[in-house]
């Protein structure tokens, strides 16, 4: 329980910087409509990013399996 709180917490925290960022954008730079239209490019873009990070994240593990598997039949 304590795991998907810190979880929810980290995520959170990770939404409000960003939307502190895009806001600071809009004030500094006073154009919505560009901020509007690179938050929509970048969400457009996550399922790749969500492919790629998986992808990258399944090869790692398998390798850090085979290692212990390794290191278990030398031991």
């Amino acid at each position: 329980m304590k795991k998907k709180i810190t979880g929810f917490l980290i995520v959170l925290v990770l939404v409000l910087i960003s939307v502190f960022i895009y806001a600071v954008q809009i004030v500094v730079f006073h154009s919505p409509r560009d901020t509007f239209f690179y938050i929509f490019q970048d969400i457009a873009f996550l399922p790749l990013q969500i492919a790629i990070v998986t992808i990258v994240l399944v090869v790692i593990l398998k390798g850090v399996k085979k290692l212990k598997d390794l290191k278990r039949l030398i031991l």
